[in-house]
């Protein structure tokens, strides 16, 4: 999925909070279809307004493409590649107007209101926050973990495919929950240094990497011992833990809704 730059993920997170902290916490509202909708674009419309320009800039772009990168019409609604099918549009050339048309063709790729779409480009101050973000891929993470840990190393070769690939969610198991246990207890100083990991592989990991961080290394530790799992809080930041109370443990169904 595509994810905001960092910094603009920063600031879409706080000014959701805000958005939220309007309402009272013991507050549950609920809407049939049409209440919901306009909550939506209240809400939509709330968070346009108090966003900086460069996030502007990004929501901009993304009304017109996807989360998985296929064509949208200019209101983040799907477009598809025929009224047959539910295919999206994933691919597309650009005619000499600066036109999208169907790849291959000279077919002008028309919107819902009947007029052709000129090709989405991402404003290019955006562009450089990506090019110049610190990204963690899966072997990275594992470089991270053994340069910290060396007497992980071995982890690393247990944690291979039959191609030899390395297995991320296994790593992490074997290399960062499962140690965490026995640190609680036993080293409170090496604990913490998992502790920061976590959160530096969470803030800079890409996709695949946030999702070993979610589904694999807390999901292990809160459904471990509790004292482990709530000591966490001693060492993550505020918007970390905030994530996980008021996001995570409610939204993974594996997980127990225990704060850390």
């Amino acid at each position: 999925m595509m994810r905001p730059p960092r910094l603009l993920r920063e600031e879409q997170k706080k000014l959701l909070n805000e958005y939220f902290a309007q309402y009272p916490d013991d507050e549950k509202l609920y809407y049939d279809v049409d209440e919901e909708r306009h909550e939506n674009a209240r809400m939509k419309k709330w968070l346009y307004k108090h966003a900086s320009e460069l996030l502007q800039r990004y929501w901009d772009y993304r009304e017109w493409i996807g989360d998985e990168g296929q064509l949208c019409d200019g209101e983040g609604n799907n477009l598809h590649t025929n009224s047959d099918t539910q295919d999206l549009i994933q691919d597309w050339d650009v005619n000499d107007e600066g036109y999208c048309v169907f790849p291959g063709t000279d077919t002008l790729i028309i919107n819902t209101n009947g007029k052709p779409i000129r090709n989405p480009v991402l404003d290019s101050k955006v562009q450089e926050l990506y090019l110049n973000e610190r990204v963690i891929c899966v072997a990275d993470m594992a470089a991270l973990v053994v340069t910290q840990f060396p007497e992980q190393r071995d982890k690393i070769k247990e944690s291979m495919d039959l191609d030899n690939k390395l297995l991320g969610h296994v790593f992490a198991a074997y290399a960062i929950s499962q140690p965490m246990e026995e640190l609680f207890f036993s080293d409170k100083e090496k604990y913490r240094k998992y502790c920061e990991l976590i959160e530096e592989l969470w803030r800079y990991g890409d996709d695949d990497v946030q999702n070993i961080i979610d589904v694999t290394i807390l999901e292990d530790l809160n459904n471990g011992n509790q004292e482990v799992w709530k000591g966490l809080g001693d060492y993550f930041s505020e918007d970390f833990k905030h994530y996980i109370n008021d996001e995570l443990i409610h939204t993974n169904i594996a997980m127990q809704i225990i704060p850390i």
